[in-house]
């Protein structure tokens, strides 16, 4: 419509009699029901009703798959990151748990071990639920029009690359040092 009435276009009243639209067919289908409509762009997931569809279908589904759904959306917004991070949070308990029952077999080695292997494989998976892989970064890069570098160079964490068996034990040493001291006073 903006394309072919570029004078005369108007954004709302085009989106609004397109809902109307939609609402008048889905009603002719599903008699007896009055169907939400959400208008979304797959350019701009922040455009038009896209939060609103996220959020009604958040509180419609059962708990696992809201997490299920909401671990698979894409990092859209400051809004989202910030319940997967609250979500992921929320789950680290079970992976503490599993430590600590492993932790329990009485064979030198084994806890670290098994820790070690916890904590690079959440490293791991968080980094993707984050979409900080690379190619996840990649087609940041491109939406963007700015280097992967250039983007790379503002993270805080390290790279998935550097994420490695000693990476993890020395977080763990380094943790253990600030932790140790202050139950010896």
């Amino acid at each position: 419509m903006e394309r072919s009435y570029p004078n005369t276009f108007n954004e709302e009243e085009v989106l609004e009699k397109m809902r109307n639209d939609f609402k008048k067919q889905l009603e002719k289908w599903f008699r007896n029901t009055f169907p939400q409509v959400f208008l979304i762009s797959s350019w701009d997931l922040r455009k038009y009703d896209f939060p609103q569809l996220v959020e009604t279908l958040e509180k419609a589904l059962p708990c696992l798959k809201r997490l299920a759904f909401l671990l698979s959306l894409p990092n859209f917004s400051s809004e989202v990151i910030e319940k997967k991070k609250s979500a992921l949070k929320s789950h680290l308990w079970k992976i503490s748990l599993a430590s600590a029952g492993i932790n329990e077999i009485p064979i030198p080695g084994l806890p670290l071990a098994s820790d070690v292997a916890l904590l690079c494989g959440s490293m791991v998976a968080f980094y993707k639920r984050f979409e900080l892989d690379d190619d996840s970064f990649a087609r940041l890069a491109k939406l963007a029009r700015k280097p992967v570098e250039e983007l790379k160079a503002v993270i805080k964490s390290p790279q998935r690359k550097e994420i490695t068996r000693d990476l993890v034990i020395k977080k763990i040493t380094d943790y253990a040092k600030r932790i140790i001291p202050a139950f010896a006073s």
